[in-house]
């Protein structure tokens, strides 16, 4: 709320240039003020110049798409077929530009979510070859003396012990629940860990395919990330950069049956997340593989097991 009144000196005084940045951070910081319907008129009157301001970035990253979400969300003409998530797909569709497709996608599916049409968020994330949050377990965050732990084994990448709980800077923590909150394609550790900076947190899904399969995953993290599948690391990447989905591409051999994918992420400060879709080789999810939690698993070889 303080900074409001800032930012309205800067629509009136500040450059041109700078004008639609500013707007979209204002606009953001209406909704988080609770100035709904002031925020909605404006969002109305300046949906052009977001989309333009959005769509021209070549490249665009989960630092820039987390306030996009926000504002699609609260688009007074989410129910019209010109909305703006409507007007990102349209050009994405015409540029050829599938990560800003993917994006949109999700931010349908975040949309879906809020009305409670959970169908239709699992059949989204189904076509994007994406595990839902809720299917994914998460444990951190680990710290090492105020430095990167990229090359330090914590751990879950000798052993998955679910019921175990490991002391990290004085605290204790366990495995748990991956669901951040939001269906938007991006496993949001900064909000499932709260502490994000020197910091490390793993996440770990099972993949079910049906059969012997040459699939893609396409990453994209923030910042360094290391995958193992079934116990064996296959990639990784260190880097300091925010998470820009479809980054990094990895081809990888699934094996009938369950696939266990655990990835690590490091971060210093700031955001701290991924993206992950296994798909083909043209980007589309696969209509037969499907994503389970450790639980899932668990549950379906006990029953086999009978």
């Amino acid at each position: 709320a303080e900074t409001i009144p800032v930012l309205e000196k800067l629509l009136k005084e500040g450059p041109a240039s700078s004008q639609t940045l500013v707007n979209v951070i204002y606009d953001i910081l209406l909704l988080k003020n609770g100035e709904i319907q002031k925020a909605q008129e404006r969002i109305a009157r300046n949906a052009d110049s977001y989309v333009s301001l959005i769509s021209e970035n070549p490249q665009v990253t989960w630092d820039t798409w987390k306030y996009v979400n926000q504002i699609i969300q609260a688009d007074p003409m989410s129910q019209s077929e010109n909305n703006i998530a409507a007007r990102f797909k349209k050009l994405a569709e015409a540029w050829k530009r599938g990560s800003m497709r993917y994006l949109t996608r999700f931010s349908e599916a975040r949309y879906s979510q809020g009305l409670n049409q959970m169908s239709r968020v699992q059949q989204i994330y189904q076509e994007l070859g994406s595990p839902l949050e809720s299917d994914w377990s998460v444990i951190g965050p680990f710290g090492y003396e105020d430095n990167s732990g990229f090359q330090h084994a914590y751990p879950p990448e000798n052993k998955i012990e679910m019921t175990s709980s490991y002391t990290s800077r004085g605290k204790e923590i366990r495995w748990q629940s991956g669901n951040d909150g939001q269906f938007d394609g991006y496993l949001d550790f900064r909000q499932l860990f709260k502490r994000n900076y020197w910091s490390v947190g793993y996440a770990l899904v099972y993949i079910k395919s049906p059969d012997e399969r040459i699939v893609k995953l396409r990453l994209g993290s923030d910042e360094g990330c290391k995958l193992w599948l079934n116990n064996t690391q296959i990639w990784q990447h260190f880097l300091k950069e925010t998470a820009r989905i479809d980054r990094d591409l990895v081809t990888v051999l699934l094996h009938p049956g369950f696939n266990k994918l655990l990835i690590k992420v490091t971060n210093t400060d700031g955001d701290w997340g991924f993206h992950l879709r296994v798909t083909d080789e043209n980007g589309a999810g696969f209509p037969d593989i499907t994503f389970h939690s450790y639980e899932d698993v668990e549950n379906t070889l006990a029953l086999q097991e009978k």
